[in-house]
C-alpha cells in the first residue's frame, strides 16, 4: 500500500486546509486500482518540534542538537510515498506552525533528501494573498527535491468561481491536475546542479582535509548524489519501489 503523508500547518482537525486534502486524497483513490493510500495527516500538535535556534549545525555536523521529534518528522516524509504540504493563509504568509517545520528542515533545503518522491502544494484563503503561501510552498518544496505534480489554492469565502464548499468543483479540478503529464522542472535541476557542483568540490576537499568535511557535504555524498549529473539521473537509479 502506497502511503501519503499530509503537512498541515494548521492544528484544528476541522480546518478548510485539511478538508481539501481530504478531497485530494478521496480523488487519488479513485485512480489506485489494487488499494486505497494510507494516509497521515500530521498537524502542529500531533509533534513536539521546538523553534530553530539558529545555531547552524545541522549544517555544520549534519545534526540538530535539539531533543524533540524532528528526526520522527523526517521519517515520516523519507518513508512517504507522496507529500502534500498545506498551509491556509495567514497574515499574507504561511502559518507560523508551518514556517517552523520548515525552518527546522533548513538543511534539507540544501541536500534535495526527498527526490524521487511525488507531491502537491495546496493553500486555502479568504480572499487574497494565496500566491504568497503557494509561491513559499512551491520553493521549499523543489528544495527538499519533491516533484510537484500541482500547485492548487482554494477559495473559502470568495475570489473564484470554484469555492471550497463546492465539493464536486474542487474533485473536477484535481482531476484535471492529475492527468497533466510530469516532468522534472528545469528550476529543479538547476537547483540540483549547483549544490552538486558545490559539495562535489567540497567532497574532494574533504578526503584531504577531513576537518573541513561540512554536514551538508557528507548527507550529499551518504545519498549518493554526487555520482549523477542531474534529479532525473538519480531518479532512474533509485529502486523500483521508490521512484514514484
Amino acid at each position: 500500500m502506497k502511503r501519503i503523508t499530509a503537512l498541515i500547518g494548521t492544528r484544528s482537525k476541522k480546518s478548510n486546509t485539511q478538508y481539501l486534502c481530504e478531497l485530494i486524497v478521496s480523488v487519488m483513490n479513485e485512480h489506485e486500482h489494487e488499494s486505497d493510500y494510507e494516509v497521515e495527516y500530521i498537524r502542529p500538535g500531533d509533534l513536539d518540534i521546538k523553534p530553530c535556534q539558529g545555531c547552524s549545525l545541522c549544517f555544520r555536523t549534519g545534526e540538530c542538537p535539539q531533543k524533540d521529534d524532528i528526526d520522527m518528522l523526517k521519517e515520516k516524509l523519507l518513508s512517504a510515498d507522496y507529500i502534500i504540504l498545506g498551509s491556509p493563509v495567514y497574515a499574507a504568509s504561511v502559518t507560523s506552525d508551518m514556517k517552523l517545520w520548515i525552518d527546522r528542515l533548513s538543511v534539507w533545503l540544501h541536500i534535495m533528501p526527498l527526490i524521487g518522491k511525488r507531491g502537491a502544494i495546496v493553500s486555502t484563503a479568504s480572499g487574497n494573498n494565496e500566491n504568497s503561501v503557494i509561491d513559499y510552498l512551491e520553493r521549499m518544496a523543489l528544495s527538499f527535491g519533491i516533484q510537484l505534480d500541482y500547485k492548487y489554492n482554494v477559495y473559502v469565502d470568495a475570489g473564484s468561481d470554484v469555492l471550497l464548499r463546492n465539493e464536486d468543483a474542487v474533485k473536477k479540478e484535481i482531476r484535471t491536475l492529475l492527468r497533466k503529464e510530469r516532468t522534472v522542472s528545469e528550476t529543479q535541476e538547476n537547483l540540483f546542479r549547483y549544490y552538486n557542483r558545490r559539495f562535489s568540490k567540497m567532497i574532494e576537499i574533504g578526503k584531504k582535509y577531513p576537518s573541513l568535511m561540512t554536514g551538508e557535504s557528507k548527507l550529499w555524498e551518504e545519498q549518493g548524489y554526487n555520482k549523477y549529473d542531474t534529479i532525473n539521473e538519480v531518479i532512474a537509479k533509485l529502486p523500483k519501489g521508490e521512484q514514484q
